[in-house]
């Protein structure tokens, strides 16, 4: 085992199966988190309380500790709500679970003397997150992962606010042309259906099943009920003659917003701002997320939306490529559209970490940043994207590391291999991130 490797007590969170087996035997993984079988902490039970969590030793280091991940807390809040999906609950519910969150995982990393954590993704799970910010705090080093769109490539970065800044990272492999073209259409979006809220079926078919949880689907269905009411108050039709942005909803909660969203990971500051920021004659179309449900678009959302004059909420049944098309450009936090764009022409705005924002013609958002200057500017040609993007993945790992992706490695996918793959990757950034003589890459 290569020392810059051995010198590192790890906690492994979220790998399974072939993957954590083939970590297990590169790394010195003192504790794993997850749903394996032989993790020495079971992901669920983390993620829901359900394991026993020890009293707190709270002296004046963990207090200290604690007091800087508490700065989070509203973020926290935020990634967590997805453990709520049906009745929101109660403030102290929340502030509790953060508490016994933070506890538990400051004790797993104490326990087991933990220097370096790796992490299947990004922290935006709830537990994740707070240990993430504890390890932050204590400068234990992180590394996390991400799934690229790209088939069996996966980005790596060592802080959030690092992610998508490819020339941050080391090369990890040989630079291979790819003759990377935009597929038609996303694997993810094939099954998307118009309006995804919790139906009168839905309920129906809920209540049936776990006659219990009526109380809460009848609330579910009620806040759905008004989503769906908002929603269909205040779209317009495709005006035409206009110039525009056009700015398509993330899904929420999702790891889009409230992992690598950062500030914006309430849309609606985006939207505003952007309204603020645009000229007089210019509009900004937006559509909503063709998988959102009533999950955090309640009848404020949509007092703030309707309060922007020049701001239209079209169908989420109109065409997105076409309204990339015809724009001026595209916002997002970090959405695929924004990837998409560059393709067509179109120069993006990112008001989050968007993996590609490393790409001419993306722009993060700032408020000295001149409209005309943005929209005069046109993204390099699909095939200079390519190449662009061929470089960037010589930092990225190979493999897969979601199983959601499976289906973008075809038939020949081996599971072996695959986890090989994956524990090179990973040896190989963090002996050029984190080298035993101190030299960071």
């Amino acid at each position: 085992m290569p020392d810059a490797l051995s010198q590192y007590r790890v906690l492994s969170v979220g790998f399974e199966n072939e993957i954590l087996n083939a970590l297990r035997a590169r790394f010195d993984v003192r504790c794993a988190i997850s749903a394996d079988a032989s993790a020495e902490v079971n992901w669920d039970e983390l993620y829901l309380l359900k394991l026993d969590v020890p009293a707190p030793a709270m002296d004046a280091d963990m207090r200290a500790c604690f007091d800087y991940v508490s700065q989070h807390f509203i973020r926290f809040a935020d990634i967590n709500s997805r453990r709520h999906y049906y009745v929101t609950p109660p403030f102290s519910n929340v502030y509790n679970s953060f508490v016994l969150t933070f506890s538990a995982c400051y004790d797993i990393l104490k326990r087991y003397e933990i220097d370096l954590i790796l992490c299947s993704n990004i922290a935006h799970e709830g537990f994740d997150f707070v240990l993430v910010e504890i390890a932050r705090f204590l400068k234990i080093r992180t590394v996390m992962c991400y799934q690229s769109l790209i088939p069996a490539r996966f980005w790596l970065t060592t802080k959030v606010e690092d992610f998508g800044a490819a020339d941050l990272n080391p090369a990890l492999f040989e630079v291979e042309p790819s003759g990377y073209r935009l597929p038609e259409n996303w694997f993810y979006m094939k099954k998307s259906a118009v309006d995804a809220s919790y139906s009168t079926a839905m309920a129906a078919k809920e209540i049936a099943r776990r006659p219990w949880r009526a109380p809460a689907a009848l609330v579910r269905f009620v806040y759905a009920r008004q989503y769906r009411s908002d929603v269909a108050r205040l779209t317009r039709p495709l005006p035409t003659g206009e110039r525009y942005i056009y700015f398509p909803l993330h899904l929420q909660p999702e790891l889009s917003t409230s992992a690598i969203g950062g500030d914006y990971s309430d849309q609606m500051l985006a939207l505003e701002t952007l309204s603020a920021w645009v000229p007089a004659d210019v509009k900004i179309y937006v559509k909503e997320n063709p998988k959102q449900t009533e999950k955090q678009r309640d009848q404020f959302f949509y007092k703030r939306l309707e309060a922007l004059k020049n701001v239209v909420l079209l169908s989420n049944a109109e065409n997105s490529i076409e309204l990339i098309r015809k724009s001026i450009g595209v916002a997002t936090i970090t959405g695929t559209a924004g990837w998409e764009a560059l393709f067509h022409g179109k120069p993006v705005l990112a008001f989050g970490l968007a993996w590609y924002r490393f790409m001419k013609g993306v722009f993060a958002f700032d408020h000295a940043l001149d409209f005309d200057a943005f929209t005069a500017t046109v993204p390099p040609s699909p095939e200079e994207l390519a190449d662009a993007l061929d470089k960037a993945l010589a930092t990225a790992g190979q493999g897969i590391i979601d199983e959601h992706y499976r289906v973008l490695a075809g038939a020949d996918f081996n599971a072996d291999a695959n986890a090989a793959s994956v524990s090179e990757s990973l040896a190989r950034y963090v002996s050029a991130k984190f080298p035993a003589d101190g030299t960071a890459a």
